[in-house]
């Protein structure tokens, strides 16, 4: 019976969105406002206050969608609740301090005449699609529903009164905006998939902390929206396939559709959607003419929206599929064995020319474990106590990186803990086609920038889950359970507490 009941809940959106709101109009954002020890005690005492309105009964409400005023039946609340609202707090942090070109990808700065900024520009002035070749200005190249969105919002809040350079600044509110909601997406998985207490936290914590997120809740390229839209898609996919209604293929299909249409990888899930959607066949026989007139609705839907942008550049101006300039820090010749197998490391932060290094990070593997955690930037050129504090990080990460990789082996290809046939396809295809499409990219270009990790981060989630998932299993086998719970709680907490303050102190230097 509990499978029919609903996870998703509005209330938490709103909640999010207001807070976006409050910050474009009633937040100056500036690098000074957290360093304004007045603001800074408003955001602290916003952070309590949210946590004793919420703490008991969940920021999302009970497992049973318990009433406003009743005790939530939700064990796991008083740990969610916190969580969450620490992510949200350090990603409002990170917004407000950081400037609207400062540690950005592909974006350049506004009234440069290119790059995404430039983009989002376009469409602030013009009330149509590029009406030229995207390729002949760098950045157009792009699917453009973010770019399309944040030129409405420019002018929505220019209309209202604020200043050109604000409105490019609150810009910002939109991706905070989808980085929070990509939080609250995840407990709703969670919750969907049964995992119970232990495990429940653990994945939240380390979404909801993660420093590639909170990076992009400040960055103003299509990044977050179309990892939003993947990850809203995910979601969906799995609630259709335990309750298969036309409402909800519908919804994913939009998802899938405006993910590709923000990003073309928002398409990287298709794939397991797919295989939900053949196991769905095979599983209700008495059925089928309803899943496949399902099925039709979803392509209709999907295929048109999230195609539009290709094959109009390639009808209108022969652009290929998929077609990326050159781009980022050349460090052309390397051999693939030195990018696979070279692991030598001076420091926790990426190696790069830029920040004082005498080379490039080149192995891939190091690259996606450190972009993941400070993008391209060596934070300890700004202060010395950076270094202590992200080196526990990165430990605690990649320690948390080899247990959720151990947990993906044995939850999708032996079925541990009974994980279901289908959440085993689902979340093995979906692993494997972002590792590999990651991958792929990552070493068919000389830079350091198609190594960034922002590419997959869908992986976080997904890994994070199985990690919970696996923690679940524990509980019943004692020697495992006396060895590796110690270290993934340990791990968890460090990793947690190391990123809050590395991404809050930011502001500080």
């Amino acid at each position: 019976m509990n499978d029919v009941k609903p996870t998703f809940q509005i209330k938490p959106f709103l909640a999010l969105l207001l807070l976006a709101l409050f910050s474009c109009f009633c937040i100056p954002s500036t690098a000074a406002t957290l360093k304004d020890p007045l603001y800074l005690a408003i955001f602290c005492m916003a952070l309590v206050a949210a946590w004793l309105l919420w703490g008991k009964r969940g920021l999302l409400g009970g497992d049973n969608g318990s009433a406003a005023g009743e005790e939530s039946k939700d064990p796991a609340a008083k740990w969610i609740t916190p969580i969450l609202l620490s992510g949200i707090f350090v990603k409002l942090c990170y917004i407000l301090y950081t400037h609207v070109a400062q540690r950005q990808h592909d974006v350049v700065d506004f009234h440069v005449g290119e790059g995404q900024a430039a983009y989002i520009e376009y469409f602030v002035a013009n009330r149509h699609l590029p009406d030229f070749d995207p390729r002949s200005i760098w950045g157009f190249f792009q699917p453009p529903l973010h770019h399309i969105v944040s030129g409405l919002w420019m002018r929505i809040n220019m209309f209202l009164g604020l200043s050109e350079r604000q409105a490019q600044e609150n810009i910002q509110a939109l991706t905070f905006f989808y980085m929070g909601a990509l939080m609250i997406l995840t407990d709703m998985v969670c919750r969907e998939l049964k995992l119970q207490k232990r495990g429940r936290i653990l994945a939240v914590l380390i979404v909801s902390l993660h420093p590639v997120f909170i990076l992009l809740s400040g960055s103003i390229n299509n990044d977050a929206l179309s990892l939003v839209l993947m990850m809203l898609s995910l979601y969906l996919a799995i609630v259709w396939y335990k309750r298969p209604k036309i409402i909800t293929i519908i919804l994913l299909a939009l998802s899938i559709g405006f993910s590709m249409f923000a990003k073309l990888t928002g398409g990287l899930i298709a794939p397991a959607v797919a295989a939900l959607f053949l196991l769905k066949l095979i599983k209700e026989k008495q059925g089928r003419i309803r899943m496949l007139l399902q099925y039709v609705v979803f392509g209709v839907i999907c295929v048109p929206i999230g195609m539009f942008w290709t094959v109009r550049n390639k009808v209108l101006y022969d652009m290929a599929p998929g077609y990326i300039p050159e781009v980022g820090q050349q460090f052309g010749g390397t051999p693939l064995l030195s990018r696979l197998f070279d692991f030598k490391m001076t420091s926790v932060f990426p190696a790069m020319l830029e920040n004082g290094d005498t080379y490039y990070e080149h192995n891939v593997f190091l690259a996606m474990l450190k972009s993941s955690l400070f993008g391209e930037y060596n934070y300890g050129n700004s202060w010395r106590g950076f270094d202590v504090l992200c080196t526990i990080l990165f430990i605690a990460a990649l320690i948390l990186a080899i247990l959720a990789f151990v947990a993906t082996i044995l939850l999708i290809v032996k079925g541990r803990g009974g994980f279901a046939t289908e959440w085993r396809w689902f979340f093995g295809i979906l692993y494997v086609t972002v590792l590999a499409a990651y991958l792929s990219f990552a070493l068919s270009y000389d830079n350091y920038s198609a190594q960034d990790f922002r590419y997959a981060a869908i992986l976080i989630v997904v890994e994070a889950v199985l990690l919970g998932l696996y923690s679940d299993t524990l509980a019943g086998d004692d020697k495992a359970s006396a060895v590796l719970l110690p270290i993934i709680k340990g791990a968890a907490a460090a990793f947690g507490v190391c990123s809050f303050a590395t991404y809050l102190l930011l502001g500080f230097f």
